[in-house]
C-alpha cells in the first residue's frame, strides 16, 4: 500500500509530522475539522496564535505493509525534521506508550488542578 508522510510548517522552525493513507487534501480537511473541535491542542493553538494557515506539505510517499510500518516511517521523518509540534512520538513500543500516557496524564491533572485554583481565585 502507498502512504504519504507530510508535515505542517508552524513557523519559527516548528514542524508537525503526520501520515495518511488518503490524499493530502482529505487529511487537511480532517485537520481543519479537528482544529475547530480541539483549538487548544498544541499544533492548532500555535497555528492560530501565529496566524498561520494550516497547510500539509508532502515529505515523501512510502510503500508500507502495515499501519505500524507507516507510523515507523512517520517517526523517522519526525526525527529527521526535528518536529517539535507532535505531542507524542509517531511510533512507540507498548512500554513507551504506557510511560508517555502516564506522564501526559500527570501533566494533564496538574494543569487542571491549576486551572481550578485560578478559577476559584477569580471568584
Amino acid at each position: 500500500m502507498e502512504g504519504i508522510i507530510y508535515y505542517i510548517d508552524c513557523g519559527e522552525k516548528d514542524y508537525y509530522v503526520g501520515s495518511t493513507t488518503n490524499t493530502l487534501h482529505i487529511r487537511e480537511r480532517k485537520h481543519i475539522s479537528k482544529m475547530k473541535q480541539y483549538p487548544n491542542r498544541r499544533l492548532y493553538k500555535t497555528l492560530m496564535e501565529r496566524n498561520i494557515e494550516l497547510k500539509l506539505i508532502e515529505f515523501k510517499k512510502v510503500i508500507y505493509y502495515s499501519i505500524k510500518q507507516l507510523r515507523f516511517f512517520e517517526e523517522q521523518a519526525r526525527l529527521n525534521l526535528k518536529a517539535s509540534m507532535n505531542e507524542i512520538k509517531c511510533f512507540q513500543s507498548k512500554e513507551q506508550r504506557r510511560e508517555q500516557k502516564r506522564l501526559y496524564m500527570k501533566e494533564y491533572y496538574k494543569r487542571k488542578k491549576q486551572e481550578k485554583k485560578d478559577l476559584e481565585n477569580n471568584l
